[in-house]
């Protein structure tokens, strides 16, 4: 049986969690706009990324991994339609600069095929690839 106390907890999580999905999805919304402004500039790139990446972990944290690749798949053809190669440029040097995945060689790896977003998150499962596939395609 859940005590008062633990139900209080639990309530407050979720909240938490409603307001960090909320907080994330219009910090996003923004950025986007940004990034696809006419004077968009390296710097809207990086916070379009930053604001998915904090998206992405609230979808970690939720386990909702359809709404993750979606995330991927959207922020993937933005950055394939719209990054100039100056910005290609910097966001490579950046990858090898900060180590943004959790291996230098695979930050490089990804970086030099900047169209493809997962240098910037964490790698998914294989199933869930199948998963959604099955259910969206």
């Amino acid at each position: 049986m859940e005590t008062p106390q633990a139900r209080a907890l639990r309530i407050l999580q979720a909240d938490k969690d409603k307001q960090a999905l909320e907080y994330s999805s219009c910090a996003l919304n923004v950025a986007a706009l940004r990034f696809s402004s006419e004077q968009c500039s390296v710097l809207d790139v990086l916070l379009c990324i930053n604001a998915a990446q904090k998206l992405a972990a609230v979808f970690d944290r939720q386990h909702r991994e359809c709404e993750k690749l979606q995330l991927f798949m959207w922020l993937s053809k933005v950055l394939r339609e719209e990054l100039t190669k100056t910005h290609r440029s910097y966001l490579y040097r950046k990858c090898c600069q900060r180590k943004i995945t959790h291996s230098q060689s695979l930050a490089r790896q990804c970086a030099k095929e900047i169209g493809n977003i997962m240098p910037f998150f964490q790698p998914l499962p294989p199933f869930i690839y199948k998963n959604y596939a099955q259910h969206h395609l």
